[in-house]
């Protein structure tokens, strides 16, 4: 169904599409300091049934539930890497609609690092400033975003994440590097629209439409707000559109381009030598391409069993 493939394309929008253009509607007020801790450090083995295999196995993104399936949470995980050097990375998987606590949990967790890189489609250096009230981007992406959040009565990213902080270092591609790379590629977001569909098309002969049927039901509920976080937090986890984004077989301006540029700067900050603790917080989706390139590229091992892991939201 049509629609179904336009809520699925908007949540891989939310795993991985950088808020573009957004930051030039917020304001300065930076979030408080949050004094009590949502998160947890368990092994992959912990994630149960939500665990499906993504690059290296490593799941970015999960639904944890409890006995009697009332409550639940959907959670991103903090991966640490560490080389020989024992210099070491952390990869932060973002979601860019959460609740607010989400995002005091991870301003937090930034102030321990020496650098923070972050992802936003926007001029070199830019550092979107945080608001006490949401306001509506103008780019159709953030919008969408932001009205997405407010279904879910959830908040967006670039309004509580604290990018003003000294060690936080923009790692993105200017808006018209970006504009270059899809043309180059061929990778508007027409042609991403229709590898989604596509691929959802393909994938439907294997599942059921249960899933949609349970997104449908929520909007009739009493609790609407928490029945859409239930039934959308398995969709969220089990999202595989990235690979319908790969476009071509050396990948897309969405993903690979963008990662690319972190790279970099990733291999000038260790060039350096003088940081020794390193975050890279991007959408979930990027991050399966960075753990590859960690392992392969920058001779780093990851430590599973201090993998944290922070509630985005819960229902």
């Amino acid at each position: 169904m049509i629609k179904t493939h336009i809520l699925t394309l908007l949540i891989a929008g939310i795993l991985f599409a950088s808020p573009v253009a957004f930051a030039q509607t917020a304001t300065a007020d930076a979030p408080t300091k949050v004094e009590n801790s949502d998160s947890a450090k368990e092994t992959p083995k912990k994630v149960g049934k939500n665990k499906k295999k993504q690059g290296d196995d490593f799941q970015y993104v999960r639904v944890v539930r409890d006995k009697e399936a009332k409550k639940g949470s959907l959670d991103t995980a903090v991966r640490k890497f560490v080389g020989e050097n024992g210099v070491c990375v952390d990869l932060v998987g973002a979601i860019h609609i959460g609740e607010k606590s989400y995002y005091k949990e991870l301003n937090k967790l930034f102030e321990d690092y020496d650098v923070v890189l972050y992802e936003i489609v926007a001029e070199e250096g830019t550092r979107p400033e945080p608001s006490k009230e949401d306001k509506a981007p103008g780019s159709v992406i953030g919008f969408a975003q932001y009205q997405f959040a407010n279904l879910l009565g959830l908040v967006h990213q670039l309004e509580h994440i604290d990018y003003t902080k000294e060690n936080m270092v923009h790692a993105d591609l200017s808006p018209k590097e970006f504009a270059e790379a899809q043309k180059a590629r061929d990778d508007g977001f027409a042609a991403l629209y229709f590898r989604e569909m596509g691929f959802n098309m393909a994938r439907k002969s294997k599942a059921s439409d249960s899933d949609d049927s349970k997104v449908i039901m929520a909007f009739f509920k009493k609790d609407r707000k928490r029945a859409l976080k239930d039934a959308l937090a398995d969709q969220f986890s089990t999202m595989d559109s990235e690979q319908a984004m790969k476009g071509t077989s050396d990948g897309t301006s969405i993903i690979t381009d963008r990662n690319n540029r972190v790279l970099e700067k990733l291999k000038g900050i260790l060039d350096e030598g003088s940081k020794k603790k390193i975050a890279i917080f991007y959408g979930a989706a990027h991050l399966p391409e960075f753990s590859e390139k960690l392992k392969s590229d920058f001779n780093m091992k990851p430590q599973d069993d201090q993998t944290i892991w922070i509630k985005a939201w819960k229902f």
